[in-house]
């Protein structure tokens, strides 16, 4: 383990659409660097610095990142939990592959349902005996006070649903946790509740482990929402942090060289 912390320029601000460096935090030798990979912050203020040539300032830009599957890091208080990630594909798109709906989707996010409709994503792998949560935005504009349920659609019919949840104007995530998993697939279940038909807004569909210590946030948003498209997403591990004798100290990006097996 790592952390990649290489000083060597900093972005400080943006006026009037261009970008200005301040080199006193990297430069060597009074030299100008064309790279900036500082993945801890300067001076460990926990604020990640990417740059190249000095046009770009984001992870995704400057690191091309590739993982098959999850792994572990240990977050801020100290607890080890699972890097972000989302099982599910297309989670903001209901027209892409492997969603079906026995209602009818109207457009890449919104869908009509009516008496005992439902709304499905595709399966994805999950490991027996083990806690998973399902997480879901949901609003609508036509039918408020309406009631929907939502939960896991698994391979072995063991599904399991949430209470029903009340539909506003406002976009708003539910949230929806399942310990001792007892399928070997797991998939997302939106369901009508009441018979009524509604029209109901759904987005940022996600599922992902929960158990040993949960799962760290998405460092870009500050949340537990991985965007998906054709394939599940696994992030890097950014912000991985190792104890130093006082406090849990934010060490950057945790890379290994090989696979390990914990």
């Amino acid at each position: 383990m790592f952390g990649i912390g290489i000083k060597l320029g900093r972005v400080a601000a943006v006026i009037g659409g261009l970008v200005s460096t301040i080199l006193d935090s990297y430069a060597v030798n009074g030299k100008t660097p064309g790279l900036v990979v500082d993945s801890n912050g300067s001076d460990n203020d926990s604020v990640e610095v990417y740059n190249a040539g000095g046009t770009k300032d984001t992870f995704a830009e400057v690191i091309t990142h590739s993982r098959a599957g999850q792994a572990t890091m240990t977050d801020s208080d100290g607890n080890l939990k699972w890097a972000p990630h989302n099982l599910l594909t297309y989670s903001e798109d209901l027209t892409g592959t492997g969603w079906s709906t026995s209602g009818t989707v109207v457009d890449s996010f919104t869908l009509s349902l009516s008496g005992t409709n439902s709304l499905d994503s595709a399966y994805t792998t999950t490991q027996v005996g083990v806690s998973y949560t399902v997480e879901v935005e949901l609003w609508t504009e036509t039918h408020i006070g309406e009631q929907v349920d939502f939960g896991f659609n698994t391979n072995n019919l063991s599904n399991t649903f949430s209470a029903p949840v009340t539909l506003t104007a406002t976009p708003t995530t539910y949230s929806f946790f399942k310990s001792n998993n007892t399928a070997t697939q797991n998939g997302f279940r939106l369901r009508n509740y009441g018979g009524t038909t509604k029209t109901v807004k759904v987005s940022k569909v996600r599922l992902y482990r929960s158990d040993l210590g949960g799962m760290v946030d998405n460092p870009d948003r500050s949340d537990s929402y991985v965007p998906t498209t054709s394939s599940a997403v696994y992030l890097p591990r950014r912000n991985h942090h190792v104890f130093n004798g006082d406090a849990w100290v934010n060490e950057g990006l945790f890379h290994e060289s090989e696979a390990r097996t914990n």
